[in-house]
């Protein structure tokens, strides 16, 4: 009985001597398909591996990508040097601790003995053409784990950059992101603290932002889940500023998929917005999609990215609008509301395409006269006379029976139907000779 002990103990050491060499490799591996997978994301970077040291139980890499956006690079680094007018590249060092245990890692902080591929910290940095570096706040935390689910946590204290004469302060930030061995299901979740930026005349904050959510690429290109995101204030206060700001942002979007079909939500509301000439406003939006074509949906997508070449003419993406627009889709706004001192705003809209199962025969004529719309408004009647009020051609509305006064109210009505658009009961036919 004890000879088994004794095997199946320097068994197990063996399998942890020679495993980080081993995992080692597949650490290198899933670092390089990570990188790759990031490149294939975006079209506006690119990565480039500038050195990998494996050793046995640790491995050390650096890698660079290059940016575009230059206004992103000087928020995080600072300005960059007067002699230099190139977006600097992003670098990323990177230290790995590999082996199914990875011992090593805890000589360093948030180090683990979780089992998995790799245990790694990264930090970051910007590199401008002139050879200086400026580091970025914070550092990167990853784990590989033994199916290839991959964790990335991204966490910083508090800290501060001089930009363009004035200050940017940040509070910290903890922002945790999953993924699976195929990057295809993604959940993330995290926070980040208060922001100011300031300068001899003017100051501006952002309060803490808190965000959960989850996306499944896996059938769907475009992807589908739920996010949620919450902002606690933000306020600009100065003589260069224009009041602004508000006391509580809400945001919630969720989408999913049934079948071949695309359905969606979006929730948001506002309090205590600032709306120049209105004044403070609680706003409140309750949307939906339903019923779009998955494939036709991620295909007109696609024609709106390659439109983005100055070339690029509404033609390019017609003959994707159209099969979009051939199966079919409702949109429904079940609610938008803004509520001010004097009174509330409140209304609903609802459309609806029927299918059509021929895209070679769209035409804009031939949409107006499928689709179904209404729209119902109700302003009250206090907010309706300060409206009036700080832009007096609003009146016209009432004028010429846009609106209807109702009691304490002033209502809108309006259907389209058959071409024909009806406010309050009187129609109003719209022309179709639009361009075939």
């Amino acid at each position: 009985m004890k000879r088994w002990v004794v095997i199946l103990l320097i068994a197990l050491a063996v399998v942890l001597l020679l495993s980080p060499g081993i995992v080692g490799r597949m650490a290198e591996r899933n670092l390089s398909d990570s990188l790759s997978w990031m490149q294939q994301e975006s079209d506006d970077i690119v990565v480039t591996s500038e050195a990998f040291q494996r050793g046995w139980f640790t491995s050390e890499g650096r890698h660079r990508i290059a940016l575009s956006d230059a206004g992103l690079a000087e928020i995080f680094g600072g300005p960059p040097p007067a002699d230099s007018d190139q977006p600097p590249t992003l670098i990323i060092d990177t230290h790995i601790d590999h082996g199914l245990v990875p011992f090593t890692s805890l000589g360093r902080e948030h180090g683990t003995l979780v089992p998995g591929i790799a245990s790694s910290v990264s930090t970051l940095s910007l590199e401008y053409e002139t050879g200086d570096v400026v580091e970025l706040p914070g550092r990167m935390y990853s784990s590989v784990g033994l199916t290839g689910d991959t964790t990335h946590r991204y966490l910083t204290d508090e800290g501060s950059r001089i930009i363009d004469g004035g200050t940017l302060s940040w509070q910290g930030a903890d922002i945790t992101v999953t993924s699976d061995s195929s990057r295809r299901v993604f959940t993330f979740d995290g926070s980040i603290e208060p922001l100011s930026l300031e300068d001899e005349l003017n100051s501006g904050r952002l309060g803490r932002i808190t965000f959960t959510g989850a996306q499944d690429r896996r059938v769907f290109e475009l992807g589908v889940g739920d996010m949620r995101i919450e902002v606690d204030g933000a306020q600009g206060v100065g003589p260069a500023l224009e009041e602004a700001g508000f006391r509580r942002l809400v945001a919630e979007l969720s989408t999913e998929l049934h079948g071949d079909r695309v359905s969606g939500r979006y929730r948001m509301e506002f309090d205590d917005l600032i709306s120049d000439p209105l004044g403070s406003m609680d706003l409140e939006l309750d949307l939906s999609v339903t019923g779009l074509h998955a494939t036709s949906l991620q295909a007109l997508v696609d024609a709106l990215d390659r439109a983005q070449d100055p070339s690029a003419t509404s033609a390019d993406i017609e003959p994707e609008f159209a099969a979009l627009v051939a199966y079919g889709w409702q949109f429904h706004m079940e609610r938008f509301s803004f509520r001010l001192p004097q009174g509330d705003l409140r209304g609903t809209l609802n459309v609806e395409i029927p299918a059509s199962g021929d895209p070679d025969q769209f035409s804009w004529p031939a949409l107006l006269l499928a689709m179904k719309a209404s729209m119902d408004v109700s302003i009250d009647a206090p907010l309706y006379d300060y409206m009036v009020t700080v832009q007096p051609e609003f009146a016209t509305a009432a004028a010429m029976g846009l609106l209807s006064a109702t009691g304490d109210t002033y209502e809108m009505k309006a259907a389209f139907e058959s071409g024909l658009l009806t406010i309050n009961g009187a129609p109003l036919p719209i022309p179709l000779n639009m361009q075939q």
